[in-house]
């Protein structure tokens, strides 16, 4: 899943600081947030006060934001300032003294912006509205067509302020909620394009890297099937500092590449090679291989599928030092 923030026309008078988005402190050693998640769009006024401490949740994870040079993809994402890790997918995003931006991702797709797309700038306040658009990008669809091509564009408005409660109880003042339209045009040369437009309320909070409330509805059109979705998710803690591995030592990360080749990434503070393990449906052995340590605590593995048959496999990681097992699965085509 793709998590970008994303308007609309409703201006407020404004200039205080407790109504503009500035460029956010984060750790230095990044930080973990937790968040709590449901399937549907959050019903709310577009002026606050707003108290969410009613709202249901029914699902959790967690969003790990590192400085991008302590990342595997430092020589590659040029732009970014960190690495965002999401459940399955890694974004790249820029906070910069300029403004916030966005630099392409590695999910279901590879993309990699020439220049950044600039989300909305710093300082932001409430009644200003942002522009910004990426174009002829090409992008990679592991096992998809070539000659893939994407038009970013993105206008933002800050709304309005005010203080904001959410499901766990926790109030934070000094709030502004953005509304953004984000749209995707992504075509192959010769070809009709598919058409996503996706538009995003968030709430964002001083010195915090990602909205404290958010909420999307995407819709998709033009040569790819029409499909729609939403998503609401709310901030509810962080870890600073050094803990903030944790979250990558629960987690496993794989990245589809093209031709059924997947790249494996593990952060541990184990000093031993990580042992790898891959098996198939049927729970037979199909190859073992160590993980090479890339940098501190960094681990990484391109692993090699493009000769196995169509089918799901499962991958297993045993780390010695500290006698953790991690398994994942992988879809072959």
């Amino acid at each position: 899943m793709k998590l970008k923030l994303f308007f609309f026309g409703v201006l407020i008078s404004c200039g205080a600081i407790s109504q503009t988005i500035n460029q956010p402190t984060l750790p230095s050693n990044g930080v973990t947030y937790s968040i709590d998640t449901f399937d549907d769009l959050l019903e709310f006024s577009i002026t606050g006060p707003w108290d969410f401490s009613g709202n249901t949740i029914n699902g959790s994870r967690e969003i790990e934001i590192i400085p991008i040079d302590n990342t595997p993809f430092s020589g590659e994402y040029l732009n970014s300032t960190h690495a965002l890790y999401g459940l399955d997918y890694v974004q790249f995003p820029g906070y910069l003294s300029s403004g916030y931006t966005y630099n392409g991702e590695e999910s279901f797709l590879l993309s990699n912006y020439p220049t950044p797309l600039v989300i909305h700038p710093y300082p932001f306040s409430v009644g200003s509205v942002h522009n910004d658009g990426v174009y002829d990008v090409p992008f990679v669809v592991p096992g998809g067509p070539p000659a893939l091509f994407r038009d970013h564009e993105v206008v933002t408005e800050a709304v309005s302020s005010g203080s904001i409660t959410l499901p766990n109880g926790t109030t934070m003042d000094n709030v502004v909620l953005t509304r953004s339209v984000a749209t995707f045009t992504d075509g192959q040369t010769g070809s009709s394009p598919c058409i996503t437009t996706r538009e995003t309320w968030a709430w964002w909070a001083p010195d915090i890297g990602i909205p404290v409330a958010q909420t999307f509805n995407q819709v998709s059109t033009g040569a790819c099937p029409p499909v729609s979705s939403q998503f609401t998710r709310f901030y509810s803690a962080e870890t600073l500092g050094e803990l903030n591995q944790e979250f990558l030592d629960k987690q496993l990360v794989v990245i589809s590449l093209a031709n059924n080749r997947f790249e494996l990434l593990l952060h541990s503070s184990s000093n031993q090679k990580l042992n790898m393990t891959v098996y198939n449906s049927l729970g037979q052995l199909i190859s073992g291989d160590n993980f090479n340590k890339t940098s501190a605590n960094t681990y990484s593995k391109i692993l090699d599928m493009s000769k196995q048959s169509s089918g799901i496999y499962l991958i297993k990681v045993h780390d010695v030092d500290t006698n953790t097992l991690k398994t994942v699965r992988v879809i072959v085509k």
